[in-house]
């Protein structure tokens, strides 16, 4: 196993269990080794770094040309965004992660002030905690 792929905190883990940490890197390596864990990914806590993050929910109409030309000028001009697309009110769901508390809702300003006639509506969303995290699919 390459160490340096993987920043885990085994003595961490390796206390709630009440093992050392050299059980918890060995049975990691063999839960990898026979593809039970498939990948293992790094989840930071945007919080303790001083920055913020959202999800905005839009919801559009129209134009599929506009509604497309509003998403790329998004992707371009804030390249921390990630993007989902769902069939249900809310054709798309951004991941936006903001220093500044401000930052966001002048983002939404832009958006309203340049794709006014497809933006229905929108819902904004402050993340203050996250419980679990899942990546879909592996």
């Amino acid at each position: 196993m390459d160490e340096r792929r993987y920043i885990l905190p085994f003595t961490q883990i390796a206390k709630e269990l009440g093992v050392d940490a050299k059980t918890v890197k060995l049975r990691l390596q063999e839960l990898i080794q026979k593809r039970i864990i498939s990948y293992l990914t790094t989840h930071i806590n945007h919080e303790k770094i001083g920055f913020t993050k959202y999800d905005l929910f839009l919801q559009f109409k129209g134009d599929s040309e506009r509604i497309k030309k509003a998403l790329s000028q998004l992707k371009q001009n804030h390249s921390g965004c990630a993007f989902y697309e769902y069939a249900n009110k809310w054709n798309t769901r951004i991941t936006l992660i903001t220093k500044e508390n401000n930052e966001i809702h002048q983002i939404i300003k832009e958006l309203y002030d340049n794709f006014k006639d497809v933006i229905t509506s929108h819902l904004l969303l402050q993340c203050v905690q996250e419980v679990k995290y899942d990546s879909f699919p592996p």
